[in-house]
């Protein structure tokens, strides 16, 4: 799996016949690889703190989670129909119906304080959080009290003073809002960017909620939000956010980065048969339903235990830190991955009622694509980007050369405004001279004499160097 045109082994390709990821992606095996990253990573967000992976062997729980960024068009059109619209019908579900419950609450208290008809079992079923955590303590002696106890009674009372598991605002003000109302202050947030000016003024927000320091501002006793985000962006953008020096948003630096082609080739098309299908699709919204049901009723845990998952996770990581071009920091950030992929499908296979073929064989050879081919993404956007700044450059390197007179020295263009080092003007001037634009003379270079605006849109087109190394750091 070292080279970049080796071809797909066949226990991957038997995991992709399984997933049937050609179908899930509209003919594009790769974007149905993305969506099925999401799913699992959105499944994972959404359960609650007690579920997720464990080895019993080890006596080891596994990290679970992840968040995605997405600038393909094709991915991100998927992820908004497989993925945030199921979510969002599902928390538009839970949101109406608590607003239904609330307000027969709100109309039992008013009715037992006027009138006096209403059993106090009802009132005691009206009775907030709050209260009856203070009640149970205050009837306890202080050697007695536990004030870390709950019951199912507290965590369903919970869906209905803070009933957001999901956050889609794109808006400072809205998302933060949304954010006020996390379930065990937990959240997922499900982003779909259109625009360069909307990435900046999140930042903060979404720093706060990648990394559990988001504190929202309500309440005397409040607690900080923690959480994972999928976003897509215009692929525009991911040009912009992907270089370094060209966008002031850090959020992104804590996101795997989905990849619109894979670093490997094989025939990925066969589509199983009918007795084989696993239909993904239909078995997210039943599978993030059971996970919710699961959370927001305070539900016995489903942890899933498999023996072998820690040494196998182990030696993934392992594996993750020999890829060319990769840094501690995005191994770390790439290590939950196998994880989250084997329990988000475990979900899947419980509603689906199998598993899908090839799973086991194929996961490992699965994630170390994906993470090679995330890494060569984001070295070609940091590219192409690195490139634009260049061509922009070279106008400026261009726009200083005299059209007659004394020859400029990369030092005289230096002084001129151009804020770069001498070395970067000098390449940049050899440049201009491959494309017939500048002559140089000794050690100083002059214009020639092709017209000014046809100089400007050859630089406009051109391919000034740009050296792809390990950008990811």
């Amino acid at each position: 799996m070292n080279s970049d045109t080796s071809p797909l082994a066949d226990p991957l390709a038997k995991l992709c016949r399984g997933l049937d990821l050609g179908r899930l992606g509209d003919g594009n095996p790769v974007a149905g690889a993305n969506v099925l990253v999401a799913m699992c990573a959105s499944l994972c967000a959404l359960e609650s703190l007690e579920e997720g992976l464990e080895d019993p062997e080890a006596n080891r729980r596994l990290t679970t989670g992840l968040s995605l960024l997405s600038s393909d068009p094709l991915t991100s059109r998927l992820l908004e129909q497989h993925v945030f619209r199921p979510l969002q019908e599902l928390q538009g579900r839970h949101l109406a119906n608590v607003g239904i419950i609330m307000r027969k609450r709100k109309h039992l208290e008013r009715v037992a304080i006027t009138k006096c008809v209403v059993p106090l079992s009802q009132l005691e079923e009206a009775k907030s959080f709050r209260e009856k955590h203070i009640h149970r303590l205050a009837h306890q002696s202080w050697e007695q009290a536990d004030f870390f106890k709950e019951d199912a009674d507290d965590r369903r009372d919970r869906a209905f003073t803070h009933p957001r598991f999901l956050a889609s605002s794109v808006g400072v003000t809205p998302l933060a809002r949304e954010l006020e109302a996390a379930h065990d202050a937990r959240i997922l947030a499900v982003l779909k960017f259109s625009r360069i000016e909307q990435v900046g003024p999140v930042d903060d927000l979404l720093n706060g909620i990648l990394t559990g320091s988001h504190l929202p501002a309500v309440g005397d006793y409040s607690v900080p939000v923690f959480g994972h985000l999928i976003a897509s962006v215009p692929d525009f953008m991911g040009q912009w956010i992907a270089n370094p020096n060209g966008s002031a948003a850090t959020w992104p630096n804590r996101m795997f980065w989905l990849a619109p082609k894979w670093l490997c080739s094989t025939d990925l098309d066969a589509a199983p048969s009918d007795d084989a299908r696993f239909d993904v699709v239909t078995a997210f919204p039943k599978a993030a339903k059971v996970v919710l049901n699961n959370r927001l009723m305070g539900a016995a845990c489903q942890t899933g235990k498999v023996e072998g998952l820690l040494s196998a996770h182990r030696s993934i990581r392992q594996q993750l830190r020999k890829l060319p071009g990769i840094s501690p920091r995005y191994v770390e950030l790439c290590t939950p991955l196998f994880a989250t992929l084997y329990r988000g499908v475990e979900l899947l296979s419980k509603v689906a009622g199998k598993w899908p073929d090839g799973f086991h064989e194929g996961l490992t050879e699965l994630v170390l694509v994906l993470v090679r081919s995330s890494l060569r993404h984001q070295q070609e956007l940091q590219g192409h980007s690195v490139m634009l700044s260049r061509r922009k450059l070279a106008l400026q390197v261009y726009d200083k050369l005299p059209e007659s007179g004394d020859p400029q020295t990369p030092r005289d263009i230096i002084r001129k405004g151009v804020k770069t080092k001498t070395a970067e003007v000098a390449a940049l001037l050899a440049h201009l001279a491959d494309l017939g634009l500048a002559i140089r003379q000794d050690d100083s270079w002059v214009r020639s004499d092709t017209p000014v605006a046809a100089a400007r849109r050859l630089i406009e087109t051109s391919n000034p160097i740009v050296e792809v190394d390990a950008f990811i750091s």
